[in-house]
């Protein structure tokens, strides 16, 4: 229900067991998906023009 609001654009989800997030970004039809693997990557938001750097996201997180 939530991808039906307007103005709800832009949203990660966030593996909490391997560093791999998923980024959706809304399209004039469709949801596109971008996947991130590894700490080396940053990950670029549109709507609030920053860019996530993986290895903030996931500072203080032991894989095992």
């Amino acid at each position: 229900m939530y991808r039906t609001i307007g103005s709800f654009s832009e949203y990660l989800l966030v593996e909490q067991d391997e560093p791999f997030v998923e980024r959706y970004r809304k399209q004039a039809e469709d949801w596109l998906l971008n996947d991130f693997s590894g700490l080396e990557l940053f990950i670029s938001l549109d709507l609030v023009a920053i860019a996530l750097s993986m290895a903030e996201i996931y500072r203080g997180v032991v894989f095992e």
